[in-house]
């Protein structure tokens, strides 16, 4: 996996990833064939960290599922989900993955991005920390990484702490950004608990940290990540938006199939850059586990009744500055022609 670094006009910096891999030996040679003889459309997708629940796309491009609809991908590492935004609104990527509720804000300030796939159903957040606080209740006053200003995440975060009897504005948050900051703020005694989903959450116990709690006890039905593209290269750049849905459906499937478990945990070890171990366990909590059906969204599909919580949610803290509807920010004609190639 080759990696090079950027520096864009607005300062960001960037890890851009680009992902190879064997083509999937199931792959059709005439459709790849096929992809060859025509011109391949290079797309680049800005990402907020390195997780096992937003690899689909890494999948599809390094498994061969994108050449076969005549696409390369590269993908942008930001740190955090802000950032990575930013990047789209700023045209130096076509799409990225966001936690839902980072679009609607987004959105609501004006932004012209749309949500066109689903990329993580529930959140599937655990809380973590030393391992010499035995208790959620106990953060109380204690400091809690946090992910960049504007995050829904950080949302998040303080829904599954209120849940757990720490008040909205008892404890310290330490802003810190990736999910992979946020565990080493944690490790380094930087901050004394935060959120963290599969693999890092299975990284984070072999280091020592003390499960204290889930996200999903506290916000039980939610869309948390989708995929997300500016609406004006959207609609000019349709079949190309159509080829990399379907690309990331195949991917799915392809990482549903028991046969692929080797070749799946090898591609999360190298996509996460996290131990075999912890990868292992997340694809076997993911695929057959009791998180089955519960963290890719099926299809790649988004479920309205998720989305609509995000912005009740969103409401109900006055976060919007002005109303937000699923149909404003969701555009589902992309998934349907993706269904029919």
């Amino acid at each position: 996996m080759a990696v090079r670094r950027l520096v864009l006009p607005t300062l960001v910096a960037l890890v851009v990833v680009s992902a190879c891999g064997p083509a999937v030996p199931t792959t059709p040679a005439a459709g790849t064939a096929a992809a060859t003889a025509k011109q391949i459309r290079n797309l680049t997708i800005a990402l907020p960290s390195l997780s096992a629940t937003s690899a689909t796309l890494q999948i599809a491009e390094r498994e061969g599922f994108n050449a076969r609809r005549g696409l390369h991908v590269e993908f942008t590492l930001h740190s955090g989900g802000p950032p990575a935004l930013q990047a789209l609104v700023a045209g130096a990527a076509e799409g990225t993955i966001q936690i839902t509720g980072t679009v609607i804000n987004a959105y609501a300030n004006g932004a012209d991005v749309i949500i066109v796939a689903g990329s993580q159903a529930d959140p599937d957040y655990e809380l973590y920390a030393r391992a010499d606080i035995t208790s959620a209740k106990s953060l109380a006053g204690k400091k809690i990484a946090t992910a960049d200003p504007g995050s829904e995440y950080n949302t998040i975060l303080k829904r599954t702490l209120v849940y757990y009897g720490v008040s909205a504005d008892g404890y310290d948050p330490v802003n810190v950004g990736s999910s992979s900051a946020r565990l080493a703020a944690v490790i380094s005694g930087a901050a004394d608990a935060t959120l963290l989903s599969a693999p890092q959450s299975f990284e984070g116990e072999a280091k020592g940290l003390r499960r204290l709690g889930s996200s999903t006890e506290a916000i039980p039905k939610y869309m948390f990540t989708i995929l997300a593209v500016r609406r004006d290269w959207a609609s000019a750049n349709r079949d190309t938006l159509a080829a990399l849905i379907r690309a990331d459906q195949d991917a799915l499937e392809w990482l549903e199939n028991p046969a692929n478990r080797d070749a799946a945990i090898r591609d999360l070890v190298e996509i996460t850059k996290t131990s075999a171990d912890a990868s292992t366990k997340t694809y076997d909590l993911y695929i057959t586990g009791a998180m089955r059906g519960k963290v890719y969204a099926k299809q790649a599909q988004v479920d309205r009744v998720g989305v609509d919580a995000v912005i009740g949610i969103m409401n109900e803290g006055a976060q919007l500055k002005r109303p937000v509807r699923f149909e404003d920010v969701v555009d589902l004609s992309y998934l349907e022609a993706a269904g029919k190639l």
